[in-house]
């Protein structure tokens, strides 16, 4: 979910603020002196900074005077065969570098175009293998690779010797252009992102292709993926019962997964990038996040997803001060952790002591603590119990003295004073709207919208 940060050419790091050189610093060496064909994946969830932990190892190589290609697998997938995007991938490699002379380039291309249709073939039927999963006979499957790929087309077993010369071929064309690498280079390193999000046929003959035909010393791969995600994928190709992990096993060489970054960097990160820090509450929401996830211990994607749901609740919202942030963060966590909790509170505000006791339950502020978050929080779901007459003070002091740090008492007065101008209903009701979307991992937006041009803070 982290959107791209940008990246300086002259101090490279500056806006990486999950700490990932260190990582990056660590992990160069290997990658840049195995000598042989690498596959590495790179396994970390979705949301977790991938793509931009790709973006900043490939900065770093170039700022050490290394080669590199980056492409995103998924907004390729609509290609028929992966094969095509790695050769025009690596084509556009070598036009782009100006020590070369054009023609590298054009004879890479026009020898790659004599031998991919008969590589190609063999891919059309592959895929049809595994899409239908064999279901189908060799002569079925013949004949709509036939329907599809004109009169190229043939018994298999007499194809198979111009289709190893065909792949030979092609490896020394492969080989060839890794010879234009600097004499400081003895790998080119190849960063396919997104593998997990592409159509799964796409992604399982993507990896084949790596296998088979760029098997050569001199190629590094780096495939960044959520790793139990693409496992979901080959199973939806190849049956539930299909063991997934011991099928990408035939790939990859080496895993390496992204350290988890701690959670109140992740989300000082993700407030940064989506501007929310910019706003008048931004402060106020990032600690009540921070409180939050931290005693329910929620992992990067849980707070990808409330991260979503608020901000879709922000969106919906003309009247800034129609917001309780403190409330609106604690019924969200609470909704999802406890539903029937939730349910209770909404209709009987009464029982806030239960509710308080579940957020709270084991990081209670210690006497002599004063902290204005767990106070906040604390007031705001006192508010909706709280009589039109009745002073907040009244109300709360009686628990903060047996409970709490007497010192959070007049944070915790305030906030439900505050509260009473935004009716539980109104958070409630907004909250309750989402329930008619259908979230999903991989849920998508637009990084470049401006979310505090939704919110004056003036």
């Amino acid at each position: 979910m982290i959107s791209s940060i940008e990246i300086l050419e002259n101090n490279i790091f500056k806006n990486d603020l999950l700490d990932r050189q260190s990582e990056i610093e660590d992990i160069t060496p290997i990658i840049l002196n195995f000598e042989d064909q690498l596959v590495l994946a790179l396994d970390s969830p979705w949301g977790t900074g991938k793509t931009t932990f790709v973006k900043l190892w490939q900065a770093y190589l170039k700022k050490q005077g290394k080669q590199s290609i980056y492409f995103n697998a998924w907004e390729t997938d609509y290609a028929v065969d992966p094969l095509i995007v790695l050769i025009y991938e690596l084509n556009k490699w070598l036009k782009s570098r100006d020590e070369l002379n054009e023609s590298v380039a054009r004879n890479f291309l026009t020898r790659s175009k004599e031998v991919i249709p008969i590589i190609a073939k063999q891919t059309a039927i592959g895929v049809i293998k595994a899409v239908t999963l064999s279901s189908i006979d060799s002569q079925e499957i013949e004949r709509v690779v036939s329907d599809a790929m004109g009169n190229i087309t043939g018994d298999l077993i007499d194809n198979f010797s111009k289709q190893s010369e065909a792949i030979q071929k092609f490896k020394k064309i492969i080989d060839e252009a890794l010879k234009t690498l600097p004499t400081n280079q003895t790998s080119l390193v190849i960063f396919i992102d997104e593998l997990d999000r592409c159509r799964p046929t796409y992604a399982i003959e993507l990896l084949e292709r790596i296998k088979h035909l760029f098997s050569i010393p001199g190629l590094t791969f780096i495939l960044s993926t959520d790793t139990t995600q693409l496992e979901h994928s080959i199973r939806a190709v190849y049956g539930n019962g299909f063991d997934a992990r011991k099928y990408l096993q035939r790939f990859i060489d080496l895993d390496y997964t992204l350290i988890v970054p701690d959670r109140k960097k992740y989300i000082e990160a993700q407030f940064k990038a989506l501007k929310i820090n910019q706003l008048e509450f931004g402060e106020e929401l990032k600690d009540c996040l921070i409180f939050l996830t931290n005693k329910f211990e929620l992992e990067l994607r849980g707070i990808n997803l409330l991260l979503i749901r608020i901000r879709l609740i922000l969106y919906s919202i003309t009247d800034k001060k129609l917001i309780d942030i403190p409330l609106l963060v604690s019924l969200l966590i609470l909704r999802d952790k406890n539903k029937q909790l939730y349910d209770k509170y909404v209709n009987s505000p009464s029982i806030v002591d239960e509710v308080i006791k579940f957020l709270f339950e084991g990081h209670l502020p210690l006497r002599g603590d004063i902290d204005k978050t767990p106070a906040s929080i604390l007031g705001c779901l006192f508010a909706a119990d709280l009589l039109d007459c009745q002073v907040a003070d009244d109300r709360i002091r009686p628990y903060i003295e047996s409970t709490f740090s007497t010192g959070l008492l007049k944070y915790a007065v305030q906030s439900a004073e505050n509260s009473r101008n935004v009716p539980l209903n109104i958070t409630v009701g907004r909250i309750e709207r989402l329930k008619q979307i259908n979230f999903i991992n991989k849920f998508v937006y637009d990084e470049n919208e401006d979310i505090s041009l939704r919110f004056d803070p003036n």
